[in-house]
């Protein structure tokens, strides 16, 4: 019995313990939680200054200003100017998909096959199959397969754009205007996932989506009441997505009607026919290409492919005249060319975008001479999140030459039928496309690496392998000291200038000599791409271990150069630890490398290669599809808002329609929007997006190589600090004893003060003046330097995501900006950034503690001490002095004062003179107290190399910046940018698809379409488009006026003008 009572209080006492245990840790939990809160408010009161809290203007303009930012990100052909019309040349393309995917594209490939498609002035014959003659439904859901049968050639459409090319031949002097992308032309391109993702949603809530669009209308009803804008049902206001950043899909429509309403006055479906398609681009201003017949007819045939009809009887010539431009036409016209290529599994597939394109076959439309980079049925028998196939040169280069050479044979099939016959009908195929190598492991620009942590593990280890042989004085490196006689002139100057000149030189040389094989051998295997062979593994591997191992287990020293006996053991051990956990990883590598090639574990290793920067830019991908998706929502929410909800036509009181009513109505609504500006960015928004996601999700921010890195090691600072106080205490107190000091009396009245500023002190007996001033002044710097690296550490990275934010949307200027030139040169500054958030937050710190351990010190000191209370007493004089001034001045002003002007003139004088009066002796101590204001700004500055300290224009001497580390830093963010803004990461994938598959994918006739639904839905981009549109046209060589006739020049406004049937 006794027993059972025993186990009984015992099961009781242990569930107390345990519910103790519980309500101890959700204590700490919430200590910890509410600190965190406390801190972040902190900080965030001491940041609202604009740096990283700062407004922004609202959607729309924010959404041009990134367009322009984008624009300004993508030329780099003048580095002394940008274009203001926003436009993109062909060399740019070139550069941009060399430096961000290592692709050598000749320029004239790029002009002839990369921007035909996109470029609406790009003049040239496009092949006959691009539109077919039968007209499919738009229905037909766009993963479903599109062939083209050519019985005589057999060729698929990856092949067409090389007959195009044969035709013109690649004539590598083309004008640069032919191969030039205006910012109207760029913002359809970067729209076209948005529009797939709208068409397919639109036809999943289409009651018709698997019937033609003669089905629909079986009955022989005539009537106009049975043709609206599109033949499904309208969506409602159910129908709105409940995210307001989801594009509706009534955006199609409505978008269609507002052309329909300014072109024609009204938004009943018109006849689908040349002339339509002339005034709509008459309508939006494009003179030119409406005057390209052949134009007009491929937009007309394309559109006509999801067209409904009156009545489905009589031979086809009738039907066809009897096509209406409905909203099913709209989709078609503007997403038929895109569809046929586009794999809409790449969105939600964890992969980059060069997998995308080379890795990853079609699922649409398949073609002979498409290789694919891994096996097939292996890479689908994953989950679609992990399917990440990986690279290989060689399949990637199959891909090229076979795609080239069996062009090129249609080429020359075209040519013998033809009368004309290209003079170079091989071109295509001997201007190759080839891969570059980049050393992808070790490209901290594009950020091509696989994963971070392996960066960070490598850098750490290597700044351990410094600090233990190569950073210890005259034995190892870093000081060459001066020998000699100390009477000697030469060893009092000579020898010190001399040596301030070797020793720099010194270091460099070891850190080149040592560092560059040391990051090279440990970064092999971090690639992307795992492009490393078994061998170079190997290599690597063993390279890197001797670099570690000779080092650790022989004795030997290089004068100035590198010793392995001066720090001991400890740090060689931790240097080595650090280094094997890089050759593990590396190991584990080679082991995943070996089981690849023979075929094990293939679903393993590929979730394994997909970890790191995969993961991180399918992140960027995301991010690329909302802010397009959000670009879209926020035009056609200003229509909206501008036109009531109607979308419908209106006429005025004499029953004309009202031309451009729509146009005009955004442009207002859109001016009006002007001036207002939003509060984004700040700490806390930082932190909690990168703890969600939201900030890689949404915003599409990359974060470096080197600001990660640095910002490890700026940790590392923080964490150091109190421990580098207490090491120097004990430092220095232990040489102040060894010191031959005549009176070491024991502490009197300076042991008070310091009691007093500090009680947790505890002076040992024996302690002299010195030694505890010392000591309080070391207890108090230590404090103020761990704050201070604290704070410059928590506030590094969202200072860098605000100053992204800002040139996104515009708070900085980039496009029309002189200033923003400075940042577009001598971009190699930017490999400065790791050493100067190091060692500027380790001298910022180390700054800060000496003026705050200095003042406490003199405060303590006898012969300082009293000086130094009088200074305070002073201040505090001064204090109540302003306190007073303000409360007066404060019931004054309202008295006194109206904005500038005076409303009692007499009074006002009189008070002026008497804050002038006293100004005079007072000013003296604003001077005083704003020198010491500006030193510890100056100081705690040092490390926020992120931020600038000058006011603009300030600090600048010609080409001379003094205070250059902002602009590294901003240069750091911007060449990032130009790799991997989401939008520029849509634009390569668009790149890329077109180099594959040229006609195939993206076509003249389309992208017309798309540039007239970006200027109808956005017209605010229309400036660009009027700056950058080419004119020869419409104004011949031989002639002074315009070869367009008046009648040319007017919209035919009348329904009689639009009659269907």
């Amino acid at each position: 019995m006794s027993g059972k009572l025993g186990s009984g209080r015992s099961v009781v006492l242990l569930g107390k313990a345990n519910n103790d245990a519980v309500h101890m840790v959700k204590t700490t939990v919430s200590v910890v939680g509410n600190t965190a809160v406390l801190v972040g408010k902190g900080v965030g009161f001491l940041t609202q200054n604009g740096e990283l809290k700062h407004s922004t203007p609202l959607a729309p303009a924010s959404d041009v200003a990134e367009l322009e930012y984008v624009s300004a990100l993508h030329q780099c052909a003048n580095p002394q100017a940008l274009r203001q019309d926003g436009a993109i040349s062909a060399d740019e393309v070139a550069a941009f998909l060399k430096s961000r995917h290592g692709l050598a594209i000749p320029i004239s490939t790029i002009s002839q096959v990369v921007l035909a498609g996109f470029n609406t002035n790009f003049q040239q014959t496009p092949p006959p199959s691009v539109v077919p003659e039968t007209h499919t439904s738009i229905s037909h859901r766009f993963h479903h397969t599109t062939t083209i049968k050519e019985p005589q050639n057999k060729m698929n459409q990856s092949e067409e754009h090389v007959i195009k090319n044969g035709d013109q031949g690649l004539d590598e002097n083309k004008k640069d205007e032919e191969a030039m992308l205006d910012l109207v032309e760029l913002t359809a391109i970067i729209l076209i996932p948005s529009l797939l993702r709208l068409r397919t949603r639109f036809e999943s809530q289409s009651e018709t989506k698997e019937l033609p669009p003669s089905a629909v209308m079986k009955n022989n009803e005539t009537t106009e009441d049975n043709h609206n804008t599109s033949n499904i049902p309208p969506v409602t206001e159910d129908d709105t997505e409940e995210d307001n950043h989801i594009p509706n899909v009534g955006m199609f429509k409505d978008v269609l009607s507002l052309i329909l309403t300014d072109v024609t006055g009204s938004v009943e479906p018109k006849c689908l026919d040349a002339a339509l398609v002339k005034d709509i681009l008459r309508g939006y201003g494009e003179m030119a290409l409406a005057q390209d017949e052949e134009l007009v007819n491929e937009m007309v045939s394309v559109a006509q492919r999801g067209c409904s009809t009156i009545n489905t009887h009589g031979d086809d010539e009738a039907n066809k005249s009897k096509l209406l431009l409905d909203t099913n036409a709209f989709i078609e016209a503007l997403t038929f060319d895109v569809v046929r290529k586009y794999d809409p599994a790449r969105e939600d597939r964890i992969s980059s975008n060069f997998q995308d394109v080379w890795s990853f076959p079609s699922s649409h439309v398949p073609s002979s001479n498409e290789q694919n980079f891994v096996d097939e049925e292996n890479a689908n028998s994953l989950p679609r999140s992990i399917a990440a196939p990986l690279f290989h040169e060689e399949k990637f280069r199959d891909v090229v030459k076979e795609s080239a050479s069996k062009c090129a044979s249609c080429v020359k099939q075209k040519n013998a039928n033809s009368d004309t016959v290209a003079q170079d009908d091989g071109s295509l195929a001997h201007s190759t496309t080839r891969r570059l190598f980049t050393a992808q492991a070790i490209d901290y620009t594009a950020d091509t690496y696989r994963t971070k942590v392996f960066c960070v593990l490598l850098w750490v280890s290597f700044v351990l392998f410094y600090v233990s042989y190569l950073f210890y004085g005259q034995q190892g490196a870093y000081v060459h000291r001066c020998r000699g006689d100390e009477n000697d002139k030469f060893y009092q100057i000579g020898c010190p200038l001399i040596t301030g000149i070797v020793n720099p030189l010194l270091v460099i040389a070891e850190l080149v000599i040592f560092g560059t094989p040391y990051i090279v051998l440990g970064s092999i295997g971090n690639g992307i791409e795992a492009r490393e062979t078994i061998w170079q593994m190997i290599v690597g591997i063993v390279g890197f271990g001797v670099m570690l191992v000779v080092p650790f287990a022989s004795k030997f020293q290089i004068s100035y150069w590198i010793s392995t006996e001066a720090n001991g053991k400890v740090l060689p051990t931790i240097s080595l630890v650090s280094g094997i956990l890089v050759m593990l990883v590396q190991l584990f590598h080679l082991i995943i490398l070996f089981l690849r090639e023979r075929g094990l574990c293939e679903k393993w290793s590929a979730w394994y290669f997909s970890l790191g920067n995969v993961r991180y830019e399918s992140k960027i991908k995301r991010a690329g599809m909302f802010k397009t998706d959000q670009m879209l929502t926020n035009a056609h929410n200003l229509h909206r808002d501008s036109n009531g909800n109607v979308f419908s036509g209106s006429e005025d009181s004499s029953g004309d329609t009202r031309l451009l009513s729509r146009f005009g109505d955004a442009l207002v609504a859109y001016s009006k929007l002007e001036g207002y500006n939003t509060i984004i960015g700040g700490f806390r928004y930082t932190w909690r997006g990168i703890w969600d996601g939201s900030l890689f999700f949404e915003e599409g921010i990359w974060l470096s190589n080197r600001v990660i890195v640095g910002t490890v090691f700026q940790i590392g600072v923080t964490i150091a600090t109190p421990w580098l106080a207490y090491f120097g205490v004990v430092f220095i107190i232990d040489r102040i004893d060894n010191l031959e000091v005549p009176t070491q009396s024991p502490v009197s009245a300076p042991r008070s003060v310091a009691e007093t500023l500090n009680p947790t002190i505890a002076p040992t007996e024996g302690d002299t003046e010195l030694a505890l001033g010392v000591k309080t002044a070391f207890i108090f710097g230590g404090v103020f330097a761990f704050i201070t690296a604290a704070f410059m550490t928590a506030v590094f990275i969202p200072t860098m995501v605000s100053t992204t934010l800002k040139f996104r949307r515009g708070v900085i200027p980039s496009l029309r900006s002189e200033a923003f030139l400075r940042y577009r040169r001598a971009l190699d500054e930017v490999a400065n950034l790791f050493g100067g958030m190091l060692w500027g937050v380790l001298i910022s710190s180390v700054m800060i503690a000496a003026i705050v351990g200095g003042f406490v010190y003199l405060l303590l000191w006898p012969t300082t001490s009293r000086v130094m209370f009088s200074f305070i007493g002073n201040y505090l004089g001064l204090l109540i002095v302003i306190i007073t001034r303000l409360i007066a001045v404060k019931c004054l002003r309202s008295a006194y004062f109206a904005a500038f002007y005076r409303k009692k003139p007499f009074s006002g004088n009189i008070m002026t003179i008497i804050m002038e009066c006293y100004s005079v002796a007072i000013s003296v101590w604003f001077m005083v107290v704003r020198g010491i204001k500006i030193l510890i700004i100056g100081a705690l500055y040092i490390g926020r190399i992120d931020t600038p300290l000058f006011a603009p224009g300030v600090g600048i001497l010609g080409p001379i910046e003094i205070d250059n580390w902002p602009s590294v830093s901003r240069k750091e963010i911007l060449v990032h940018e130009a790799h991997r803004h989401p939008y520029l990461e849509i634009l390569g994938f668009l790149y890329m698809t077109q180099l594959r598959y040229g006609s195939a994918f993206a076509t003249r006739a389309c992208s017309t379409w798309r540039l007239i639904f970006v200027s109808a839905l956005m017209p605010w981009l229309h400036r660009f488009r009027e700056v950058s549109r080419p004119t020869d046209v419409c104004r011949p060589e031989d002639e002074g006026e315009l070869s367009l006739q008046p009648e040319d020049l007017r919209f035919r406004s009348s329904s009689e003008d639009y009659r269907v049937g």
